[in-house]
């Protein structure tokens, strides 16, 4: 059984590789929260981007399972909102 620190370890991992893909998580957030913002109409932060991606991964789980990506995808959002926050 994984422990929960050997978890978040590789959460972490998975965060940097999709830095070095997708680039810097703060920039897509605000990019993110920017085109959402445009298309609804109304202000959108990137915090918020945060929670709704984990809800999105949070209603996938409840219609097609659990699945350790899905997890992990769940605890990553969670781990961006808050450096997110503490950069406030």
């Amino acid at each position: 059984m994984t422990r929960p620190e050997d978890f978040l370890k590789e959460v972490a991992e998975i965060i940097e590789q999709r830095g070095k893909t997708h680039g810097d998580f703060s920039k897509s957030m605000e990019i993110t929260a920017h085109m959402w913002s445009l298309f609804l109409k109304q202000h959108i932060t990137p915090e918020q981007v945060c929670v709704l991606f984990a809800l999105l991964k949070i209603s996938r789980m409840a219609t097609g399972g659990i699945s350790t990506e899905h997890v992990e995808d769940l605890v990553g959002y969670g781990a961006i909102l808050g450096a997110l926050v503490e950069r406030r």
